[in-house]
């Protein structure tokens, strides 16, 4: 069993806190005091916490707008692909092997495979010229 994990009575293996989150722990760090009691930081310490709470919140929202920049970024790189993928099967459609053909070898390969060109006797014939066989 690791370190981070406890067992249950029924044996099923629960994860366990077996650090604090960084942020704590930097923060007991600075204030080892505060960490196993209920004490209240005095009125100092509640200026200096909340002013690097604010830093946090600005480098939060800062962040926030870098990930919606990229997001931004990331959908027009999607839809430049996207127009890059167009061109490149236009340009595929116009080479085809099937476009090279003489126009009259594919007419006269439709001409043949066309039902108007099929005369069918009776049932039989129809059975055996279904698209199945």
């Amino acid at each position: 069993m690791s370190s981070t994990q406890s067992t249950h009575e029924q044996g099923v293996q629960c994860p366990t806190l077996s650090s604090p989150p960084a942020a704590y722990a930097q923060l007991w760090q600075i204030y080892p005091h505060l960490q196993h009691s209920a004490a209240a930081p005095t009125q100092k310490e509640h200026g200096l916490i909340s002013n690097s709470g604010c830093v946090q919140k600005e480098k939060q929202a800062v962040l926030h707008r870098e990930i919606a920049q990229l997001k931004r970024r990331l959908r027009e790189a999607e839809e430049e692909l996207e127009m890059v993928q167009q061109h490149i099967d236009a340009h595929s459609n116009l080479i085809l092997s099937l476009r090279r053909m003489p126009s009259e070898l594919l007419r006269d390969i439709f001409e043949a495979a066309s039902p108007s060109a099929i005369t069918l006797v009776g049932l039989r014939d129809m059975t055996l010229i279904a698209p199945w066989t």
